[in-house]
This record gives C-alpha cells, structure tokens and sequence, in this order.
C-alpha cells in the first residue's frame, strides 16, 4: 500500500500546473494561428514527456515525472477525471 505524504501532493500540484498551463498556453498560441487547439495540447506532451524534455533535461523530466508508482497513480486517476 502507498501512503501519500507533503512531498507526493506538492509534485502533484506542479505536475497539474505544468502540464495545464503548457497545454492551455501552446492550445491558445494554436487558435491564433487558425490551427485546432487539441494540436497544442497534443504538442504540450510531446515537449513536457520523453521525446522533448528527456532528451533536452533528463534531470527535470526525472524530478517532475518521477518513476514513483504513487505519483503515477495520482495522474493516471486524475487523467481519467478528464477524459
């Protein structure tokens, strides 16, 4: 059993903030370009996961989406809210 601890919920919240806030902001930056918003958030993963952020800043990419299984489950339960 996980138990969730300051740290888990914190790394949570800037999980949530980074990856709303990129996916808002290159969704917005696609509208006014007369391109459909789902390209900036589908773009916004591309650049906040491996292909992008892994290659540029491994050490970021590992300290924002650690290989924790708690934190995954946090985000898997929290992507299934949304969809």
């Amino acid at each position: 059993m996980h138990y969730l601890n300051e740290h888990h919920l914190l790394l949570f919240l800037i999980q949530i903030l980074v990856l709303l806030g990129c996916a808002r902001t290159l969704s917005v930056i696609c509208e006014s370009l007369k391109i459909p918003a789902i390209a900036g958030e589908i773009l916004a993963g591309v650049l906040l996961g491996d292909t992008i952020l892994g290659r540029v800043s491994p050490s970021l990419q590992v300290w924002l989406f650690p290989d924790d299984p708690t934190q995954s489950i946090m985000l898997q339960k929290c992507d299934r809210l949304f969809c």
